[in-house]
């Protein structure tokens, strides 16, 4: 992506189009801009419930299409964490003095990202993966392992593009952009999980407070005293109109599958990308 021609774009104005276009249920209208999406992106129903494109209400409801049965078998080995998503891996490794890896060469802080330096120790010298989604992947999002919610946190910022092109031509893209901050209790530590939202990502939602909006003072949520939990592979949240996932594990506690990571092929959703220790 030309970084000249992207920095004309007017994100707020764009991502609320998109927002209206994706919602559209006139049936020859909406046929019509889902009809426009699928040449531009390339996406399809090859792993949908639904195979039929025109059969879904909105656009939004074909972009979030359900998998269908057996589409993405979850790994059952008890060591393995798998990815939450669809998508390519645009960086993994350690967290070195609260910082990690935007891309190459481009170090932000995971305290901005997450919102909370507590939050940020609790990953000091822990270990990251961020994964990409494109515009023709499955967008829901899964638990890599069994956890427990222990609170989430929404962030309002940008609508940068997260292309993985643009990632290290931006400093502190996804530090700035709109994202939800999951923290999670697993069997070996503490997990968060981030989704960043993007250009033209028109909300983030979660299985548990649906669509997220930016309520000022009381963007915090905390579930602590409640028994939230979901096992490895439940949905737990979806874009509406895709983006990035960024995972957090606590130091010595596993080590990720270079061979899954860097490879050409996408990862699937629910593939192992990591073993515990």
């Amino acid at each position: 992506m030309n970084i000249h021609l992207y920095t004309l774009i007017p994100r707020r104005l764009s991502s609320a189009v998109m927002y209206r276009l994706a919602r559209v249920k006139t049936r020859f209208l909406k046929n019509a801009i889902i009809r426009a999406y699928t040449k531009i992106t390339g996406a399809n129903t090859d792993f949908a419930a639904e195979k039929d494109p025109y059969a879904y209400a909105t656009l939004n409801d074909f972009f979030t299409r359900a998998l269908a049965a057996g589409a993405r078998p979850i790994d059952a080995d008890n060591a393995a964490i798998v990815s939450p998503v669809d998508g390519r891996c645009a960086h993994y490794g350690a967290v070195q003095d609260g910082m990690t890896l935007q891309a190459k060469g481009l170090p932000y802080s995971v305290e901005a990202l997450l919102g909370s330096r507590e939050w940020a120790d609790a990953f000091a010298g822990g270990s990251t993966a961020t994964l990409y989604l494109a515009p023709d992947d499955y967008h829901r999002i899964h638990m890599p392992c069994d956890g427990r919610l222990l609170a989430m946190r929404f962030c309002p910022g940008d609508k940068h593009s997260v292309s993985l092109s643009l990632l290290d031509r931006i400093p502190g893209i996804f530090s700035g952009n709109e994202r939800a901050v999951c923290l999670f209790e697993t069997p070996f530590g503490k997990m968060a999980l981030v989704m960043v939202g993007a250009l033209n990502v028109s909300s983030i939602e979660t299985v548990w407070q649906g669509e997220l909006h930016d309520r000022g003072s009381r963007n915090l949520y905390d579930y602590g005293t409640e028994d939230r939990r979901f096992a490895k592979g439940a949905e737990i949240g979806r874009f509406n109109l895709g983006s990035t996932v960024i995972l957090f594990f606590e130091k010595d506690v596993l080590g990720w599958k270079r061979d899954v990571l860097e490879r050409a092929a996408k990862i699937r959703m629910g593939e192992a990308i990591a073993e515990t220790l």
